[in-house]
């Protein structure tokens, strides 16, 4: 169930907002976007995804970094290899589908105080959303590997003992300052 979850929530998550996004529409709700304001989104989101795709970038060569780690031998052992490629490759292509529909868009004129056609929205909104929850699953699962990458570091040197000099604070002295406005 949690694979299958997984595998489809940023589907799922941008078919429902944009389908909210629809109906709030539809049943007369303001929330007409005009040409200006679109052509603001369109840059905003031009910017993300090339954020976002550098960020897979990155991804990737840590993902190739570790190759020969033990994190990535029990990622082997679960078979979660494919799965964290495939969603990095979902990431990538969504990604590029933003910034390529996007900077589409901004090649059609469009006039300050006109309405842009809502199918335009609906359509830019599902890529964007998508995109958006791709590269958020991609973080969650960097996150998990951090985690447990950290709890094992942790595990190996608190099983070690390292002698650790302590230092006294008395070592240290306090400067003295005269006439020091801020001494009780």
């Amino acid at each position: 169930m949690k694979k299958w979850y997984e595998q489809t929530y940023p589907y799922i998550g941008a078919l429902s907002g944009t389908a909210i996004y629809y109906s709030y529409v539809y049943w007369h709700i303001d929330l007409e976007i005009k040409g200006e304001q679109f052509t603001s989104l369109l840059n905003m989101s031009i910017a993300l995804s090339a954020i976002s795709l550098g960020f897979i970038g990155t991804v990737i060569g840590a993902f190739l970094a570790i190759t020969n780690s033990t994190i990535m031998e029990k990622i082997y052992k679960n078979k979660a290899d494919e799965d964290f490629m495939r969603y990095i490759l979902e990431s990538l292509v969504w990604g590029g589908l933003l910034f390529v529909g996007s900077t589409g868009f901004l090649l059609v004129p469009l006039e300050k105080n006109v309405s842009v056609p809502l199918i335009w929205i609906v359509f830019w909104l599902f890529i964007f959303m998508t995109s958006t929850l791709c590269s958020y699953r991609i973080v969650q699962i960097l996150f998990v590997l951090l985690y447990t990458v950290n709890k094992e570091t942790k595990y190996k040197f608190m099983s070690k003992s390292i002698p650790v000099k302590k230092h006294k604070s008395s070592q240290f002295k306090k400067p003295e300052y005269k006439n020091n406005p801020y001494d009780d």
